[in-house]
């Protein structure tokens, strides 16, 4: 079962051959998740509380960073479906409809508390992963009741909300119930917006292009609001932008900065020993699944 947790199956088989272990085949190691997790469902909630309470907070700790995330999977129902309504499109000649995500997949949900020293070192991190659900509700349930029993224990701990810009999560985050929260959008998944923005100028593999994201990703990290600065650039460009079709894909960035832009001050949560860095969530939802 731990093995399970941080593998696939088919690694786990090989790893029992490479110890010379008799172990289980990977068929066997598939299959013994499914049934503890049938056994786990029946008493989630009451056996998640009793190992809340067993847990201690560090001494140390000072930051509380929640985040939210997701990976788009194949799954055997979805894609029947929409292999189903491809076919009633194409007899009926209408268009179907399009939903969020591609045609056939699902969204694993992943979401991780994280706790960090004054000098921005990671302590500790709790994950929790479920398969899709519509909203994520049980797993942002679970998040709430993480967070709840570490405020509890240490309410002196600020807290941070720190997930990329999808909106889902930010709906989450801007419930009532993280107010107080410092909220940030992760650094590196900001930085991908800029390199989306900059290809409709100078192309993907342009050295210009190239010179001018690490300048910009450089600014946006260091700079006090460096954000204005990655905006002045977008705009720069698209006044330069000919195509119609390029600058409807910049203007798409330039809204997303804009929109972002509060959740953005990098150099301010710097200084304040923050982190702005959401990866932890997906090594987090890897080793769920």
């Amino acid at each position: 079962m731990y093995l399970m947790g941080l593998m696939t199956s088919c690694d786990a088989e090989k790893l029992f051959e490479v110890m010379e272990i008799p172990g289980p085949s990977s068929s066997s190691c598939d299959r013994m998740p499914k049934v503890f997790n049938n056994a786990w469902e029946e008493h989630r909630e009451e056996w998640e509380e009793a190992l809340r309470c067993q847990e201690s907070v560090p001494a140390e700790a000072t930051v509380m960073a929640v985040s939210l995330d997701g990976v788009m999977i194949p799954d055997k129902d979805a894609q029947a479906e929409a292999k189903r309504q491809r076919a009633e499109a194409e007899k009926s000649k209408k268009p179907g409809k399009q939903k969020t995500g591609p045609a056939g997949f699902k969204e694993v949900g992943c979401g991780t508390v994280t706790l960090y020293d004054d000098a921005g070192d990671r302590l500790e991190t709790t994950c929790y992963g479920r398969a899709p659900e519509y909203k994520k509700k049980t797993l942002t349930e679970q998040l709430d009741a993480e967070v709840a029993s570490v405020l509890a224990a240490r309410p002196d701990l600020l807290l941070v909300a720190l997930a990329d810009g999808a909106e889902e999560n930010w709906r989450y985050f801007d419930l009532p119930a993280w107010a107080d929260a410092i909220k940030i959008v992760d650094f590196w998944h900001a930085c991908e917006h800029i390199q989306a923005g900059l290809q409709t100028y100078y192309g993907a593999k342009s050295v210009s292009g190239c010179a001018e994201f690490g300048r910009l990703r450089v600014l946006l990290r260091d700079k006090e609001n460096g954000v204005e600065a990655v905006l002045k650039s977008f705009q720069s460009i698209y006044r330069k932008l000919r195509s119609k079709t390029r600058r409807k894909e910049l203007l798409k960035e330039i809204r997303y900065f804009k929109n972002q832009r509060e959740r953005m001050n990098y150099a301010e949560y710097q200084k304040l020993g923050l982190p702005i860095g959401s990866g932890v969530v997906l090594r987090g939802l890897f080793g769920s699944f």
